[in-house]
């Protein structure tokens, strides 16, 4: 059953998502989020991007070939 231990640990919380420059207290959000929205940033024209805009773009570029 050595199959089923797992022996790679993975942090339960990365701080490169973190933005320390801003205060917590300040906006919470930002420091929580920040450095990941500066690592993934959205296309300009897209106001939110999650699965179910990846499944419509998968869904139409499949549907237009």
């Amino acid at each position: 059953m050595a199959s089923c231990q797992n022996t790679s640990k993975t942090p339960a919380i990365d701080l490169a998502n973190f933005d320390l420059s801003v205060a917590p207290n300040a906006d919470f959000y930002e420091y929580a989020t920040g450095g990941w929205q500066k690592n993934n940033p959205l296309k300009p024209e897209y106001s939110r991007y999650g699965s179910f805009d990846i499944l419509r773009d998968c869904l139409l570029y499949t549907s237009d070939a």
